[in-house]
């Protein structure tokens, strides 16, 4: 499986809980003649508020893929998730508008 594309949306920190909390969906490029899946998957990062911003998108992203690699196919090693760099800085550089 590779991933060609990361939104993440929805971000805030919740007080109650001292962590940040967003919805991350990851675009998986399709298999034969099939449309592209997406997967959405609500993410957490324990950073405080005061966190830089890569680190935190850093956490969501490996978050949503903890839990990619939980799914069936993927749990039994059947199937490999691959996240190019490019696609990881473009979700931070949505999330932050730099």
């Amino acid at each position: 499986m590779k991933v060609t594309s990361i939104d993440i949306t929805g971000l805030h920190f919740d007080q109650a809980l001292s962590h940040h909390e967003a919805y991350v969906t990851l675009e998986i490029e399709p298999v034969r003649d099939d449309a592209p899946m997406l997967v959405h998957f609500l993410c957490h990062s324990a950073r405080d508020h005061e966190s830089p911003s890569t680190l935190v998108t850093r956490d969501l992203v490996e978050d949503a893929l903890r839990q990619a690699h939980r799914m069936p196919g993927y749990r039994r090693g059947e199937r490999v998730i691959e996240l190019a760099d490019a696609v990881a800085r473009e979700a931070h550089q949505r999330l932050t508008g730099t």
